[in-house]
């Protein structure tokens, strides 16, 4: 039976792969299966941090039997109603509270259900700028789309929709969802899903816009949303590329013109076995080292458009190679689409067009830059993006978790002196590899690395000493024996997926 159901569902991606305009028909079948629950209960025990109680009290990892035959005949019953999630706040530093939704278990488990049967009717008709929430896409995909293919862009467009997950308008999203999904039953739980609303206070408040953040199907409420914005992009770009006609620097042709005047004037030296001087080869090799210098393609002609974009579930960035004039106005064109389509906002102080040469643009945690090689990519003019790593904004990340104090300087963790000392050097570890796993790829993390694992070896070699009331020099002897991560030499740093980390651009992404 388990096979059963996992091929009907495979069957909806196929068919929806095959054809993007697919109505589908009676998914409440589907959902009411019994092994489609249990499969979607298993999911949710195996998430990290899953033994924890659920808003009606019971753990995640026992589920009664007879609670799954209840939610089955509540389904089939059409009388199954979402309960008000409960909020927990998240102090995220900076006096920065983030509210997080916890539902129930019986409806985290209708909704994973819920999430197999959506991801595979919407899955396959994604764009392909969508990279956020997404299997096989994650930050390293975007950080290799950034390095690989936006050489030579001139302008960056940083966009930040105001409040995407909250200002989310319930009936454009089910109007979208009726597109391809024909069932008037499923239609009817998403409804009730949307308007299931808080609980604040003791009191249940209910939601006539936006999708819980933190729910299991919120993400893909977002994408499938955002989608449309994709396709309209997708529309601009196709009506701005003008690549072919680019046009050869006058300097680089010059230069060139030189050197095979040179070349055949040795040629026809040496024919006539005429001495050739000493000062013409040096001239040939000067030549050839500002031929290289050079850019061979003029990447400020006004001819030469190309507009590139990535989008990361509501982070998304433009770039464009061309004039400023043309930035501003796919700003503008984008900024219209969200108030009159989506009915959403673009924050004015975040959204904004910035020149990629002058760097410090934040994306994903990442700074970007486009920095000048006259050595490679002379036919995009020698300009390349790369990514640095914000090495002040993780120490003032740090700071806002007592690492360190603002200037950077080690101090102990009070919290995690009462624990053992197994426990407190894996949690360093763990901070360790979460940052080199996620910043590795940036050009500038082997020399920034030494200043973060300065920084944590002497918070861990502190905390031991307030622990055991010893010296820090005491401590630091033992450091390598008690197998604290740090290395010793940067030329050592291999990047290396390490699949015990859990690589997030959430935790200390800044």
């Amino acid at each position: 039976m388990v096979l059963n159901v996992l091929s009907r569902i495979e069957s909806l991606r196929s068919r929806n792969a095959k054809n993007a305009n697919a109505i589908n028909n009676d998914l409440v079948r589907v959902l009411c299966s019994k092994d489609l629950l249990t499969i979607s209960y298993t999911k949710i025990k195996s998430k990290s941090g899953s033994i924890n109680f659920g808003k009606d009290g019971e753990r995640l990892d026992w589920f009664p039997e007879d609670l799954i035959n209840e939610i089955i005949f509540q389904l089939k019953d059409n009388s199954f109603q979402f309960e008000p999630v409960r909020t927990e706040p998240i102090f995220k530093g900076n006096d920065r509270i983030r509210l997080l939704e916890v539902s129930s278990l019986r409806d985290k488990v209708v909704q994973q259900s819920m999430l197999f049967i959506l991801e595979a009717i919407y899955e396959p008709t994604f764009s392909d700028y969508s990279y956020g929430f997404r299997e096989g896409y994650t930050c390293r995909t975007v950080l290799k789309k950034l390095r690989y293919s936006w050489a030579g862009v001139k302008w960056i467009i940083k966009g930040d929709i105001k409040g995407c997950y909250d200002n989310a308008d319930h009936h454009i999203l089910i109007n979208i969802l009726k597109k391809k999904i024909n069932d008037e039953i499923f239609i009817g739980l998403l409804w009730k899903l949307l308007r299931s609303g808080t609980v604040i206070n003791g009191k249940s408040v209910y939601s006539f816009s936006g999708t819980p953040e933190g729910e299991i199907l919120s993400p893909l409420f977002v994408n499938i949303y955002l989608n449309n914005l994709d396709n309209f992009v997708q529309k601009v770009i196709t009506e701005h590329n003008f690549i072919k006609s680019v046009r050869r620097t006058l300097e680089y042709d010059s230069i060139q013109s030189k050197i095979c005047r040179c070349i055949t004037l040795k040629e026809h030296n040496r024919a006539s076995s005429t001495k050739f001087s000493k000062e013409k080869p040096l001239q040939s090799i000067k030549l050839k080292k500002m031929k290289k210098s050079t850019p061979s393609k003029e990447i400020t002609d006004l001819l030469y458009k190309q507009v590139l974009f990535i989008r990361y579930a509501d982070d998304w960035i433009i770039g464009v190679s061309g004039p400023h004039s043309l930035a501003l106005n796919i700003e503008k064109k984008i900024e219209e689409f969200l108030a009159e389509e989506l009915k959403l906002t673009l924050s004015q102080g975040k959204t904004e067009v910035i020149c990629s040469s002058k760097g410090n643009i934040k994306y994903l945690g990442w700074y970007l830059q486009n920095v000048y090689n006259p050595t490679t990519n002379k036919k995009l003019g020698g300009w390349k993006l790369r990514t640095f790593l914000p090495i002040k904004l993780i120490i003032h990340k740090l700071a806002e978790q007592n690492f360190c104090t603002k200037l950077g300087r080690a101090q102990r963790k009070k919290g995690w002196i009462l624990y053992p000392d197994n426990i407190i050097i894996e949690k360093y570890n763990y901070i360790l590899r979460e940052i080199r796993n996620y910043y590795a790829p940036t050009v500038s993390f082997e020399k920034c690395m030494d200043r973060i694992e300065f920084i944590l070896k002497y918070s861990c070699a502190h905390t031991l000493a307030n622990k055991h009331r010893t010296r820090i020099s005491n401590q630091l002897s033992i450091l390598p024996e008690i197998r604290l991560d740090i290395k010793v030499k940067t030329k050592n740093y291999i990047w290396e997926f390490n699949p015990k980390a859990r690589v997030t651009n959430e935790d200390f992404t800044v």
